[in-house]
């Protein structure tokens, strides 16, 4: 049997699906470093829910006491899960306020207005420390079924249109 190399046009035409970029743990962009501490299955505690525009469900929820049940890619859609990305941005200029473009991509699910979404997009305004820790979630709840989506979900982070990393889980339903 033989086997013939496709690259380049040639590839693009024979196979027009778009290719998925795999996990980023760490990136640095103007002296800005990002990366990826822990990552996978949590627990936590509802704080309050929030109403969002930019949410699928139209709905935020704040979380406390978030903790990490299990290391893992695979991340099963059920009433509590949480999809969890611990991270360590540094290098950060002092006393300058910057800004760090977060997006959460996912499966193709209709919002509260009847538009199909692939995306959520925010800002995370910085000013003071040159380190941050924090914690980047998703929360599934069986009151908003239309965002528990089975297929790939990923947690990006940018400075100046620059990757500092890319997280990507599995959603599944058990």
């Amino acid at each position: 049997m033989k086997f013939i190399r496709v690259t380049g046009l040639a590839a693009m035409l024979l196979f027009p699906w778009p290719v998925v970029a795999a996990d980023q743990l760490r990136g640095t962009c103007a002296g800005v470093t990002g990366e990826v501490l822990d990552a996978g299955l949590a627990r936590g505690e509802l704080v309050k829910e929030t109403a969002s525009p930019n949410a699928p469900s139209g709905v935020d929820w704040q979380m406390t006491n978030i903790r990490l049940v299990e290391r893992t890619n695979r991340i099963p859609l059920t009433d509590g899960s949480i999809m969890l990305v611990s991270y360590r941005l540094s290098g950060l200029p002092v006393g300058q306020p910057i800004n760090i473009r977060t997006v959460v991509e996912f499966p193709p699910m209709i919002d509260t207005n009847g538009r199909s979404k692939t995306k959520e997009e925010g800002t995370l305004k910085l000013s003071g420390n040159s380190d941050k820790t924090g914690q980047e979630y998703w929360t599934f709840a069986s009151k908003y079924p239309l965002e528990m989506v089975s297929g790939l979900w990923a947690f990006n982070y940018f400075y100046k249109d620059c990757q500092l990393f890319r997280k990507e889980f599995q959603a599944f339903k058990p």
